[in-house]
């Protein structure tokens, strides 16, 4: 099995886009995953890849404040 680490703390932001304020356009992702098989010197395999994703800040539907974005909330 492989366990999966998602960090999406870092974004960048509109300070103002129409109604809303500081809004989400662009998040800097990475995710590990590590397995729970071993390698021969008894490490679990692991590996980290990075990337960015932009969003369409066009059509925003449920928006959730700044203040409020949680790092669960980036992944889903």
């Amino acid at each position: 099995m492989i366990t999966y680490n998602w960090n999406c703390k870092t974004v960048d932001i509109y300070p103002q886009d129409g109604e809303f304020a500081d809004v989400v356009y662009n998040v800097h992702w990475i995710v590990t995953g590590v397995s729970d098989t071993l390698n021969p010197e008894g490490n679990p395999y692991s590996v980290t890849n990075i990337g960015t994703q932009a969003l369409n800040a066009s059509d925003i539907t449920d928006f959730i404040p700044f203040e409020d974005l949680t790092n669960e909330e980036v992944v889903v």
